[in-house]
């Protein structure tokens, strides 16, 4: 007697996102470039989101003015990303992170249905 079967199991891929970058205080020159290259990255998946977290400087800065620059940080690579390289703003999430030595940003890409990442302690 001549048998044949098959069978398919699907197990589900857990979503991670992944850190794309990070810097400290560089030029905005060297900013702009791996904010490209981050766009690039994101538009490789058109329903991925994009995570831009500010850790802001800890020392020497009253809390009003670590604020304005954690602003000022925030809105150039927002205005970067979405004025300049025509990235769709719904698709950009800020975070401010926990004060750090001085100010610090983690880009992050992540797929649709991932857990977002959370800003490190």
């Amino acid at each position: 007697m001549d048998c044949s079967g098959s069978c398919s199991i699907s197990f589900p891929v857990p979503l991670k996102c992944k850190k794309f970058d990070e810097f400290g205080k560089i030029s905005r020159n060297d900013q702009k470039a791996r904010l490209d290259n981050y766009v690039i990255e994101l538009q490789n998946d058109r329903t991925s989101t994009a995570y831009v977290i500010i850790y802001p400087r800890q020392r020497d800065i009253y809390p009003g003015q670590r604020d304005r620059q954690v602003q000022a940080q925030m809105t150039r690579i927002v205005d970067y990303l979405v004025n300049s390289r025509g990235f769709e703003a719904g698709r950009i999430v800020t975070i401010v992170g926990p004060p750090r030595g001085d100010m610090f940003v983690e880009l992050w890409t992540c797929p649709q249905g991932a857990t977002p990442p959370t800003p490190a302690p």
